[in-house]
């Protein structure tokens, strides 16, 4: 059951977000890559409900955090997909594939910053 109270993630840039003292930033893959799904998938190996609704924002004109979709997801949801643009080929849905089945977080699907494995993750 998901919480009352939707988890907010803030978008900065186009390959930045953060929720809290977590953050992910895909700028340096291969493909640009939305970072809100590899935001999910770290926020879920650290523990947070997979029910929970993200709500997603973003500071577009100056005057303070805005909603940049309609409806609020499910964690779940944003961690089974990513959001792909190529250069031949406009932004589009996949389903999420893990390179390595059972290592959690991965160094590519959550940004070069990231630890191979959720355990090696240091908390500001």
């Amino acid at each position: 059951m998901h919480t009352t109270t939707p988890l907010t993630v803030e978008l900065t840039g186009s390959s930045t977000a953060r929720h809290g003292q977590y953050e992910v930033n895909t700028a340096k893959g291969k493909t640009y890559k939305d970072p809100v799904c590899p935001l999910a998938r770290l926020l879920i190996a650290e523990g947070f409900d997979p029910d929970t609704l993200v709500h997603v924002v973003r500071d577009w004109d100056g005057k303070g955090p805005k909603a940049v979709f309609k409806r609020d997801l499910r964690l779940s949801y944003w961690a089974d997909h990513d959001y792909v643009d190529t250069n031949d080929k406009s932004a589009h849905r996949r389903k999420y594939v893990p390179f390595v089945a059972g290592m959690g977080v991965s160094r590519a699907s959550a940004g070069s910053e990231a630890p191979a494995h959720p355990a090696d993750l240091e908390h500001a």
